[in-house]
């Protein structure tokens, strides 16, 4: 596969999980099981080790994972921290906020230029 094959695929495949994790309704306070458990299948399938925790409800959870250095280069891990809530619906969408839609170059939908889109 040549790299412009290659980066039409990452494309693809990014503009897809982006489309899945804005699709998932994690309003905050409310339930973000299912958004986790995609996510923590997205890491394991490139090698991630990781671990949950719950709320009292285990309605609300964190999911902590770690990908090991192919090789020991001696600098410092980097950590990524994030959140998968969004602040609940406001009027004046004119599309489903949690669809992901395309125009103009540009991806809409609720989290896409939140931690979602990170």
């Amino acid at each position: 596969m040549n790299t412009k094959n290659n980066l039409h695929s990452l494309y693809e495949n990014s503009i897809k999980i982006l489309s899945d994790l804005i699709s998932f309704k994690t309003i905050s306070g409310e339930d973000n099981n299912q958004l986790i458990d995609y996510c923590d299948k997205i890491l394991k399938k490139t090698g991630a080790t990781s671990f949950k925790t719950f709320d009292k409800d285990k309605k609300r959870v964190n999911l902590f994972a770690t990908l090991k250095a192919k090789k020991s280069n001696g600098k410092i891990p980097v950590i990524l921290s994030g959140h998968t809530d969004v602040v609940p619906v406001s009027k004046g969408w004119s599309t489903d906020p949690f669809k992901a839609v395309i125009k103009k170059d540009k991806l809409y939908g609720r989290g896409s230029c939140d931690m979602k889109g990170f």
